[in-house]
């Protein structure tokens, strides 16, 4: 009885690791990390930790209902990602914390420097 189980399982899992190696990443997804290795190389932290938090950004979006497989998909979620920023600029500001505002600013115009420039 085990062996047939074991049969029948094994497929599976290979058809799931074939399945996850075929992932096609999105030029921008693939700019970005480029930039993440040059910021852990040049030991900017701060630019690091907030390319590392987009990209668990990406990540969690992939393994949602709707997964990122295009630019237009990468864009749209540093949108929303810098729209969030910019409103916890507004709340810490209003609660006059102006170093966690500073560190939002910051945050925001280095994902900003991944947007895609509108002619």
């Amino acid at each position: 009885m085990q062996s047939l189980l074991r049969s029948r399982l094994i497929p599976i899992r290979f058809q799931y690791r074939r399945f996850a190696t075929n992932i096609v990443m999105p030029a921008l997804q693939s700019e970005i990390r480029k930039k993440l290795m040059e910021s852990m190389r040049n030991k900017d932290k701060k630019q690091t930790s907030t390319i590392k938090l987009f990209l668990s950004e990406i990540e969690i979006a992939n393994k949602s209902n709707r997964p990122v497989t295009n630019d237009s998909e990468v864009t749209r979620l540093l949108n929303k990602s810098i729209k969030k920023k910019k409103q916890a600029i507004e709340q810490f500001l209003s609660a006059n914390r102006t170093d966690l505002s500073d560190k939002e600013k910051d945050e925001v115009e280095i994902l900003q420097k991944f947007l895609p420039r509108d002619a």
